[in-house]
């Protein structure tokens, strides 16, 4: 786990907090880090003012080879193993460069840092950050960019993740989020705040024509059915485990993911994520990208392992109450 990270640099600030991040990870986990600079030919062939192409070219490449040069110095001023990677992008997307690395590198997890309440998903390029997420075969770690400082002390103090935050649904996708929590607390001898949320999406999601008048029972008693089996898994695993049931309908999952990330101290969240079936739908519609926009602690992306996308699992055993469809069944997903 956590053996060879990849980590995009550009020179910027949310790029400079993930590679700080992955540092630090490194330093925890005795990782390699293979620090990646993608060069994207787009803007020269935008400029068709410039007779000759080739000096702004070699230009661009230069700047490049400083950007990785200086990542690289302070990855080794701190005694890690480091490799670097200059990849020219043609007619292509920096995202696209960055998952051919990352296999081509045999990386187990790739850092990338954003703009936090600006935009998580505009880091790198503009939307190159969701095609990441959507695409990429190992966990990606989201990093969201704060002040230097600010930064060095708060990876300090979290670094390695102990306190380990989950939000779960009962789905095949928070089940595989919920199995890397395990991994990672059991590496770092952590704990894990397994969280469930019953909002107004449940409730809509639950209803039946046939259902009975204790819908807010019934979704309460899935709920902790949910949770029971989850702190069940990780109790076994051997590791200590709290639970969360909010059930007032008063808030949306990603408010209360953010304010206990908060309040609990967590070092990172893990989400487990549906990747090309639609980033939208992490957890509950876009409650996922708003914990991405609005954590204060880097967020853990686990796509479901590829076999087992066609497979699924039951959210509650309560009669009455609605299961997840299989995603090779007709209907919505």
């Amino acid at each position: 786990m956590f053996q060879r990270m990849l980590v995009p640099v550009d020179g910027g600030e949310p790029a400079q907090a993930g590679l700080q991040e992955a540092l630090a990870l490194a330093t925890a986990h005795d990782s390699v880090l293979c620090l990646l600079h993608v060069v994207d030919d787009a803007p020269l062939l935008d400029d068709l003012s410039a007779p000759d192409l080739a000096p702004l070219h070699h230009k661009t490449l230069a700047s490049g080879e400083a950007i990785l040069a200086q990542a690289r110095a302070l990855c080794e001023a701190k005694d890690r193993r480091v490799e670097t990677r200059l990849h020219e992008s043609r007619h292509g997307r920096a995202s696209d460069a960055i998952l051919q690395q990352a296999r081509e590198l045999a990386c187990d997890l790739i850092v990338i840092g954003s703009h936090g309440r600006r935009g998580a998903l505009r880091a790198l390029l503009g939307s190159d950050a969701e095609a990441v997420i959507r695409a990429s075969p190992v966990p990606v770690l989201l990093v969201r960019s704060v002040t230097e400082t600010a930064s060095a002390i708060a990876v300090n103090a979290r670094v390695p993740y102990r306190s380990i935050l989950v939000p779960i649904d009962g789905s095949e996708t928070s089940d595989r989020g919920l199995q890397q929590a395990i991994q990672l607390g059991l590496m770092n001898h952590g704990r894990l705040r397994l969280i469930h949320v019953v909002d107004e999406l449940s409730m809509v999601d639950a209803f039946e024509p046939a259902l009975t008048l204790d819908w807010v029972g019934r979704l309460r008693e899935g709920g902790r059915w949910i949770l029971d089996q989850a702190a069940k898994r990780v109790r076994e695993a051997g590791l200590s485990v709290e639970t969360l049931l909010v059930d007032d309908f008063g808030r949306r999952v990603w408010t209360v993911v953010a304010e206990d990330a908060t309040n609990w101290l967590a070092d990172v969240v893990v989400l487990g994520s549906h990747g090309r079936r639609g980033f939208d739908r992490l957890l509950l519609g876009s409650d996922a990208e708003q914990i991405l926009r609005h954590s204060p602690v880097p967020v853990l992306l686990v796509r479901p392992d590829q076999a087992a996308q066609g497979r699924s699992l039951q959210r509650t055993p309560v009669q009455g109450l609605k299961e997840e469809t299989p995603a090779a069944s007709p209907g919505p997903n």
